[in-house]
């Protein structure tokens, strides 16, 4: 009898053996699956923080010369203003230094922001691998301030258009700077005119450009801080 026992359990061990072994084998796989998957997402998470912080640095510096342009349109406004009244007063003017002001006030700078890593969270939804729900609101909340600020850039398109239309039919361009007659153009009442709006839309521009740098220095920090701690 105990022989026939013995028979028995020596298949009924091999199967008990075995179905520990698969089990082991299938736990063993879905730990590799998941050390995978947070692999993936560990590498996914430092592919867009990195892609941002690198639009973000961009941004940065594209921001200050936004606002310096500003500053500096701003700045030549008020000399070609002083400059007419100069001259309305029978004084004489600095033809040279008038047609460097004259230059830039008809140049057009742009508040820009770049997008690619936030469009490519967007667009593939891969945003959640980011992390925190808080750092992701913070982002998107960035980036809808980088579009609504961005509307400046039409705003002041038609004051820059009529200046340099309102030039071309004085028979110059903004670009000519020394061969522009400063006289004739000082004492254009209308260009005057527009000179004026263009330093006000500058001031604007100014306080736009220095408040979405506030929020890009902020968000900077905090995912240059964010990835600090991941790298450790």
């Amino acid at each position: 009898m105990g022989s026939v026992i013995n028979k028995l359990s020596a298949p009924a061990a091999f199967l008990a053996t075995e179905f520990v072994i698969i089990v082991l084998g299938v736990l063993a796989a879905f730990a590799v699956d998941e050390w995978r998957d947070a692999r993936a997402q560990d590498e996914l998470r430092a592919h867009l923080i990195d892609g941002l912080i690198s639009d973000l640095e961009e941004d940065a510096v594209d921001y200050a010369e936004f606002v310096d342009a500003s500053r500096t349109r701003i700045t030549a406004a008020e000399f070609l203003l002083s400059q007419a009244d100069e001259l309305q007063a029978g004084g004489s003017v600095d033809a040279v230094s008038v047609g460097d002001a004259l230059f830039q006030i008809g140049r057009s700078p742009r508040l820009e922001t770049v997008v690619s890593t936030f469009s490519e969270m967007t667009s593939s939804g891969s945003g959640a691998a980011i992390g925190a729900a808080t750092l992701r609101i913070e982002i998107s909340s960035y980036y809808g301030l980088a579009r609504d600020r961005a509307d400046i850039n039409q705003t002041l398109l038609p004051g820059m258009l009529s200046y340099r239309r309102a030039l071309e039919e004085l028979g110059f361009s903004f670009v000519d700077r020394e061969r522009i007659t400063a006289e004739v153009v000082l004492r254009d009442r209308r260009i005057l005119a527009i000179i004026r709006g263009i330093a006000y839309l500058a001031e604007v521009a100014v306080a736009l450009g220095e408040d979405l740098g506030a929020a890009n220095r902020a968000l900077l920090d905090e995912l240059l801080e964010v990835r600090a701690r991941g790298s450790r």
